[in-house]
Order: C-alpha cells, then sequence, then structure tokens
C-alpha cells in the first residue's frame, strides 16, 4: 500500500535557553588573542523556538500512520531518515510497494547521489495532484523516473486509479485546522494533543472502512519481520 508525507505549518513554544555547545573552554594566554577571532560568540535566546512543519505518513486509504516534528527546513535528508524510522530494516515486511510524495524526484536524486539503496525496491511517483500542477514537462529526470502514469500498475482496468495518491492532501486540510490551537502549547502538550487527534480520527477512518467492507487490518509481527509469508488479520 502506498503511503504520502505532508507539512502543515505548525509552531509550538520552548523554553528560553542557552546553547551549550557555545560554552566555550578557557585558552592559553598566548592562543587567545588568535582563537578569539575564530571563536563563535556566547548567544542567550530569549525567544519562542518554532518549529518549521509537521510531517505525516498516510496511507492511502487516509490512515495517518507516523508523524515527525521538523525544526530547520522540509530537507530531503530529513524526509530519508524519516521514512527510514517509518519503515525501519528490521521490519522489511512493513516496506510499502510506492510511496507518493510531491518532492520525489528531489528525493531520488539525493539518495543515488548517496548511493543509498534502502528504497530500491519501492516505487517513488509524484502524487498527481502535484505532478499535474507543479512539475513541469521539461524536467526529463522527473518525467521518466517519478511520473505517476508510467507506473501502469497504478491504474485499474477502468483507467481509473487504483489509490487515492491525495490521501495526504485531504489529511493536511483536516490537520491544518489545528495551527491555531497548538502554536502557544508547550511540548509535552502540543506532541499529546497532536497524537491523540490523530488516533481518533484513525478510529473514525477505520470504522468508515469497515462499513465500506474494505478490510482494514494490521499486520502481525511475524509477517513485519519477515518470519512470515501470510499475515493474519488481528
Amino acid at each position: 500500500m502506498a503511503g504520502s508525507s505532508l507539512n502543515p505549518l505548525l509552531g509550538t513554544s520552548e523554553s528560553s535557553s542557552l546553547d551549550s555547545e557555545l560554552l566555550l573552554p578557557i585558552l592559553p594566554s598566548d592562543d587567545t588573542a588568535v582563537a578569539a577571532r575564530h571563536q563563535p560568540r556566547l548567544k542567550g535566546r530569549l525567544y519562542r523556538n518554532w518549529t518549521h512543519n509537521e510531517q505525516l505518513f498516510v496511507r492511502c486509504c487516509g490512515v495517518i500512520i507516523s508523524r515527525a516534528t521538523f525544526f530547520g527546513s522540509e530537507g530531503i535528508s530529513s524526509i530519508n531518515s524519516f521514512l527510514k524510522a517509518t519503515f525501519p530494516s528490521h521490519y522489511p515486511g512493513s516496506m510499502p510497494s510506492y510511496i507518493f510524495y510531491d518532492n520525489n524526484c528531489q528525493f531520488l536524486k539525493h539518495l543515488r547521489a548517496n548511493e543509498d539503496h534502502y528504497w530500491d525496491s519501492v516505487g517513488l511517483p509524484v502524487d498527481v495532484f502535484h505532478f499535474n500542477c507543479k512539475h513541469t514537462v521539461r524536467d526529463n529526470f522527473c518525467q521518466e523516473n517519478c511520473n505517476p502514469a508510467r507506473f501502469k500498475e497504478l491504474i485499474g482496468p477502468d483507467g481509473k486509479w487504483v489509490f487515492n495518491s491525495s490521501a495526504a492532501e485531504q489529511a493536511n486540510v483536516w490537520f491544518g485546522k489545528f495551527q491555531s490551537v497548538v502554536q502557544d502549547m508547550p511540548v509535552i502538550r502540543y506532541n499529546f494533543f497532536l497524537d491523540e487527534m490523530i488516533a481518533i480520527r484513525n478510529r473514525e477512518i477505520v470504522k468508515e472502512l469497515s462499513a465500506q467492507h474494505q478490510s482494514p487490518h494490521l499486520l502481525s509481527e511475524e509477517f513485519l519481520r519477515g518470519t512470515s509469508l501470510t499475515s493474519p488479520i488481528i
């Protein structure tokens, strides 16, 4: 089953602090004048430290399976670390067949530049919405490697998409409504609140899927660890 990530801009407050890594040792007197020119200055932080974004991994059925807070930026290397934490190597059975992401072309370039083969067995198409709106036909790399239409197995016999690649965008609309609620929360309450809201939403989505006879289920640990080829419904 495919997944997708999204990034609503949410903030959380942090207590004032001093950067401990800038607390410098006492230098010998003969080196002080020269070294002082190359040392960072001690800075106090008397303001709140805002997060950059929340990153979610959303199954195409709408269930959110992981969340991470990004502080600096939505960098490609951070996305890679987030995905590896979501699908760790000791659970090979958890690896998805496809991951929809609006910047998969840059993600794939990053993987190849760093000779990272972790996702070699996973298709990396751009989600349909962003591919049609944000990716130019002149980008040959994206067209050849991340065009969702080139993944023929994603298109059903009726010509329609098998998966809802916009599930993350739809979750983003819901998730973004909490921005004004959480922006002044301390970090513990912030994380607790968002995790609880996601859990409540997931339960409602599973209930709706069950009513539609879609058979939502959890994979067994034996299947996730790769020790069983079958996954009984839990």
